[in-house]
């Protein structure tokens, strides 16, 4: 299913580089997520499986690294076509008495391909398919999870699929210059090592993001 889905990203990718005649930005926001109560389930091998289905997950976004959302769109024809990447970081705090942590600090990063809509006055909606690369940091049962095996030698993983949906508005300062403010929801599926095992979480957030974004080609 990821490999399906990162081929179908990659041919989005090369016809995203391809549209012709249109308007170039890019944009790079901070932002504040609300984690809604997702799902978890823990498996480890020789023990019964661990659920908790009303994980309550909390963030820092100010703390470094912080909360980050960059992307560059093109436009055409008020059609928006985009490749957007987030840094989302996920804590545990109702952990049960076998973890002793349970966090994706380092990246519960998310990337994605979207399709948008701009209105008039500069007001838009996006949508977007993406996957999860994350960096697991947890100790269950006394067992710490070791870095190995990661996506291209790297301490991420290449996690499973997420959806993004965003409703957003321009306000241009200069005649390329914008400030964007955002309100934007991701929902994922991820499937995450850990020591002896794996865990599978279902998680959803809102986020509210604001940053500046810049024209490469001057707004009409």
């Amino acid at each position: 299913m990821i490999k399906k889905l990162l081929v179908s990203i990659l041919l989005f990718v090369s016809t995203f580089i391809g549209i012709a005649q249109t308007k170039l930005s890019f944009e790079f926001c901070g932002g504040v997520p609300y984690n809604i109560p997702a799902f978890i389930k823990i498996h480890q091998s020789g023990f019964d499986d661990i659920k908790i289905s009303n994980a309550k997950f909390y963030t820092e976004p100010f703390a470094l690294p912080p909360y980050w959302d960059w992307r560059f769109s093109k436009i055409k024809n008020n059609n928006l076509f985009e490749i957007e990447a987030i840094h989302q970081k996920l804590y545990l705090s109702n952990k049960p008495p076998e973890i002793r942590r349970f966090s994706i600090s380092h990246g519960f990063n998310m990337f994605f391909i979207n399709y948008g809509r701009i209105k008039k006055g500069d007001y838009f909606f996006r949508m977007g398919l993406g996957v999860v690369f994350a960096h697991p940091e947890t100790e269950i049962r006394g067992y710490a999870f070791e870095d190995k095996g990661a996506f291209l030698n790297t301490t991420y993983y290449l996690s499973g699929p997420a959806v993004n949906l965003s409703l957003g508005k321009r306000w241009y300062i200069l005649k390329r210059l914008y400030f964007n403010t955002e309100v934007k929801s991701t929902t994922a599926y991820a499937k995450i090592p850990v020591s002896l095992g794996y865990a599978k979480i279902f998680t959803s957030s809102i986020q509210f993001v604001a940053g500046l974004g810049f024209d490469f080609v001057s707004k009409e």
